[in-house]
């Protein structure tokens, strides 16, 4: 099942007071970009005027396209490609990602990696441990979370980790959320909050560019 991905609300708990400010966004020639993680971020926001009222399908970018946007993050980051919230969308609904009234489907990650030629790779969680997650994206791995009830939403809600800070700290990029994107989050509650959800590798996934697998 696909939890309603609606970014109207604000989520059920606020920004930990103790959460520190640790990363900015810089505007390059229109673009902007997420500093102080492995990769310098291309960020996109699904609620910014130029694609809130957009369509993602029958739905709206603006309340339901965090799947898309977080794509097109990951994927105009990782090979420089002019992708933005509008044209992976347009991608999804072509391709089968588009959920109606709900969001994106879970086949939302693997069908746009292997599109860009990016390795998207689903989490073991038995073998997962905050020390793996913090250990592989300090290496360089994206992962994508797909998060529940909680600091990022009211039902299921896409983010992107994106980095770890010198305390073991996690660095996010919420396609909903400029303010939840400049702090730094404790493991624990990024653990925690990973949905239920089972499905296509569904709540994470590791997302490299295919370069890194080659021997």
């Amino acid at each position: 099942t696909t939890e309603t991905q609606l970014a109207d609300d604000e989520p059920v708990l606020p920004i930990p007071e103790t959460a520190q400010r640790l990363t900015s966004l810089v505007e390059r020639e229109g673009v902007e970009y997420l500093t102080g993680g492995t990769w310098e971020i291309v960020y996109y926001n699904q609620r910014d005027e130029q694609w809130a009222q957009q369509p993602y399908g029958r739905d709206h970018i603006g309340g339901y396209g965090c799947g898309p946007t977080v794509m097109a993050m990951v994927v105009a980051t990782m090979t420089g490609q002019s992708v933005d919230p509008v044209k992976m969308a347009a991608f999804c609904v072509k391709n089968g990602h588009w959920a109606r009234g709900q969001g994106s489907y879970h086949n939302i990650v693997d069908g746009v990696a292997e599109e860009f030629n990016l390795c998207s790779q689903s989490a073991n969680l038995e073998e997962l441990t905050e020390e793996v997650l913090l250990q592989r994206l300090a290496a360089g791995e994206m992962a994508v979370a797909l998060m529940t009830r909680g600091h990022f939403t009211n039902g299921g809600h896409y983010i992107l980790l994106r980095g770890v800070t010198l305390d073991g700290s996690i660095l996010v990029a919420d396609p909903a959320s400029r303010e939840r994107t400049l702090v730094a989050w404790d493991p624990e509650i990024i653990m925690g909050e990973l949905s239920r959800s089972r499905d296509h590798g569904a709540p994470l996934w590791f997302v490299t560019p295919n370069v890194i697998w080659e021997e």
